[in-house]
């Protein structure tokens, strides 16, 4: 009966999973302006990456950066590789996130041939994570590609921990090391919260296998040592932006009690617990997982460095994906029915919650309005005016990767609280000086020009109601739109 009742949120899951492929294909067609998250900056980074290099610096944004300083550069590698093939920003885009759910699709097909699971298990075991509403909200909505790259790549991790976890070492071991490189290469905050697994295989092992797996480890480590430690040496300077954002921002809100890590929490602890009472001797592989849940979930992990720096995401995916599959794991009849119906009723919560949010991309007329000022733009530029940083930031994106374009602002807020500018022999953090012309152009205040010939500036586009402020102050039109016009500044 359990069995037969799987049939259903597989069937609704597939559902979901052709649904986001539909949407997510408008990727091909539209640049990823409203995308709630990141994904116009991973398309500029394969850009960056195939014209500069990595780590070297940039010059389109912030008067110039370090590739790579500030994030992991796995998926620009897996896109540049793509792009190459392609030749499209646009189509590689949409192609990696397939390739990434062939990863994922690999990873849990090894486990459950592992495990022993069913193709109906393997099925649901990979549709249910990577099609939930978590896991496709998050990655499609917000354009977290390189984290769904990552959680697809600790599929691989977590095979490489199950399959020694009761079996002694080998030769394989090293895929093992292998897969927690990549990992840390590709996304830092899943690295982190994956890594508690290490404790689990190194607690059930005997000292030579523990010895072997740590010095293997190292060997990782050192490997990956060329991006990890110029990052976390420049992370520790950034005061006000992404790597000071954490767990604790979060639950510490009293809207955190009902959410979805509280209920991931308790139901990764219940799934313990049945799993555990069938199978006492694997008590000790899973205490370390015990411990961070509930850290978690009485708020303890406030005070636990670095752990307490990762946002609440990552851990919810790695609770998800361990529930998911002890789910599988457990034998319990009356226990399994309970679990299935519990699945169900996931499924269909995550197929409400995944139509009900918008995941296709499009472009509105203003979007349209910027693509055909671009290509008319010589020198160094600026967007002016009272919209949103963050929708300047990815029409920087944009401008970047079609037209190699360069502007003092960026989509990597920290920088403008590291970097420097050298205005009359002072030098003022960037953040300030860039501040300082938005608030003057937006006053009306002329002095704004001499703020952006000190960033070497020589173009701005604006609104069409400050068109005629600009002017004034003795900016020539160079072209205009609808509701945009492109101005250079006099004597440039």
């Amino acid at each position: 009966m359990a069995r037969k009742l799987l049939y259903i949120p597989l069937a609704v899951f597939s559902a979901i999973m052709i649904y986001v492929l539909a949407v997510s294909a408008s990727l091909t067609k539209y640049f990823p302006l409203w995308s709630a998250g990141d994904l116009p900056i991973h398309i500029a980074n394969i850009f960056f990456l195939d014209n500069y290099g990595f780590h070297n610096i940039v010059p389109n944004w912030y008067n110039g950066f370090a590739l790579f300083e500030l994030y992991s550069p796995g998926w620009s590698y897996l896109g540049l590789f793509l792009y190459k093939i392609i030749n499209n920003y646009l189509f590689t885009v949409y192609a990696a996130l397939i390739v990434t759910y062939l990863i994922g699709l690999a990873g849990i097909y090894l486990i459950s041939k592992n495990q022993g699971f069913s193709r109906l298990e393997t099925a649901l075991f990979f549709l249910s994570f990577f099609f939930s509403y978590i896991v496709s909200v998050y990655a499609i909505r917000t354009g977290r590609f390189p984290e769904l790259l990552a959680w697809a790549l600790f599929a691989l991790f977590f095979y490489s921990i199950i399959y020694y976890k009761d079996k002694k070492l080998d030769v394989k071991i090293i895929f093992l090391p292998l897969m927690f490189a990549l990992l840390m290469l590709t996304h830092v905050y899943v690295f982190t919260a994956s890594s508690i697994l290490i404790l689990s295989i190194l607690l059930v092992k005997n000292n030579k296998e523990r010895l072997v797996i740590v010095s293997l480890l190292l060997l990782a480590l050192i490997a990956a040592s060329f991006w990890w430690i110029p990052f976390f040496s420049i992370s520790q300077e950034v005061k006000d932006g992404a790597y000071s954002y954490g767990i604790f921002s979060e639950l510490l809100q009293p809207s955190s009690i009902i959410s979805t890590n509280t209920a991931l929490s308790i139901a990764l602890l219940a799934l313990l617990f049945f799993y555990l009472k069938e199978n006492k001797k694997d008590i000790k592989f899973y205490v370390p997982v015990i411990v961070l849940d509930l850290l978690i979930l009485s708020r303890l992990i406030y005070f636990v460095p670095i752990l307490r720096n990762i946002p609440t995401t990552p851990y919810n995916l790695l609770f998800l994906f361990l529930s998911l599959f002890l789910l599988f794991k457990i034998q319990n009849l009356k226990i399994k029915k309970l679990l299935v119906l519990a699945l169900i009723l996931f499924s269909l919560f995550s197929l409400i919650y995944v139509t009900n949010i918008e995941l296709r991309y499009s472009y509105n007329s203003l979007d349209r309005e910027f693509f055909s000022l671009f290509p008319e733009i010589k020198g160094k530029y600026f967007i002016m005016g009272k919209e949103s940083d963050v929708y300047h930031e990815k029409l920087a994106a944009y401008a970047a990767a079609y037209y190699d374009l360069q502007t003092p602002i960026g989509y990597f807020r920290e920088y403008e609280n590291l970097k420097y500018i050298d205005i009359n022999n002072n030098k003022i953090l960037l953040k300030n000086a860039i501040q300082e012309i938005r608030d003057k152009f937006i006053d009306k205040d002329c002095s704004f020009e001499k703020g952006l010939k000190d960033f070497n500036v020589t173009e701005i586009i604006t609104k069409s109601d400050y068109c005629s402020f600009a002017k004034e102050c003795g900016f020539l039109e160079k072209n205009k739109t609808a509701n945009l016009c492109l101005l250079t500044i006099p004597n440039s």
